[in-house]
């Protein structure tokens, strides 16, 4: 088997930008809220603290995200922005270098022996090179 890496690296204000979409569509905090900070938290298992003002209120408000909420956050950034993501793959959020990274691994099955690929490739025929094609600009 196979297994492929993709890291997709979000900084601070993407993870900002991301939180303040997500919460357009599934409301965690309240629509005229003031997104104040966003603290990561957590090594092993990462989290985020959100903190928030309300207008018209003197309290500030925190709200603690788990790595699957924070997941859920990113991956409906990834869907808006049209970044293709696999859906059988396991992702899971990770901290690197300061930045909110979502770390897709996708296992790859083969479905018949290398040897016997190709070695099938080519019986009966010549073998001819696959011609590249370029894409036109304009």
């Amino acid at each position: 088997m196979i297994c492929e890496h993709r890291v997709l690296r979000f900084a601070r204000e993407d993870v900002r930008a991301a939180v303040l979409d997500f919460n357009k569509d599934r409301r965690f905090f309240p629509e005229d809220g003031q997104l104040l900070d966003i603290e990561v938290t957590g090594v092993l298992e990462p989290a985020v603290r959100i903190r928030f003002k309300i207008p018209d209120r003197i309290f500030e408000k925190c709200i603690e995200l788990s790595a699957a909420q924070l997941a859920a956050i990113v991956i409906h950034q990834c869907i808006k922005r049209k970044v293709p993501l696999p859906r059988k793959a396991r992702k899971e959020i990770r901290i690197l270098d300061d930045n909110i990274a979502l770390v897709i691994a996708i296992e790859h099955q083969a479905d018949a022996p290398a040897d016997a690929a190709v070695a099938g490739a080519g019986a009966g025929q010549d073998a001819q090179p696959v011609p590249q094609r370029m894409a036109a600009n304009g």
